[in-house]
């Protein structure tokens, strides 16, 4: 369940997912039990939705956000994609004195 939540006049509350500050105009928050647990101790409200131009969730930093950027487990530019398909192979002959000498 999704809910408005607007910080208590005065206090600082922070998202403990993004460990961003909650706007003091209210932000739409999925209800967990951090969430719960700040609305029965006074820290935040809820408030009704009335209109569109209400703030929306924090987004994650822009480190993230950006869906051009390269993740640390994109392939590097200067290796072939060709590389993937390779299969090591190794020398039979190797393999065949090792196990008759066994």
């Amino acid at each position: 369940m999704i809910k408005l939540l607007v910080p208590k006049e005065g206090l600082i509350i922070r998202d403990p997912f993004t460990m961003s500050i909650l706007n003091p105009v209210g932000e739409t928050k999925e209800m967990n039990n951090f969430w719960r647990r700040r609305l029965l101790d006074g820290s935040v409200s809820e408030k009704e939705e009335t209109s569109p131009s209400l703030v929306q969730p924090a987004q994650k930093s822009s480190k993230y956000s950006n869906p051009k950027s390269k993740n640390r487990y994109s392939r590097p530019e200067s290796v072939p994609d060709e590389s993937v398909n390779e299969t090591p192979t190794v020398e039979s002959e190797t393999v065949n004195e090792e196990i008759s000498e066994v």
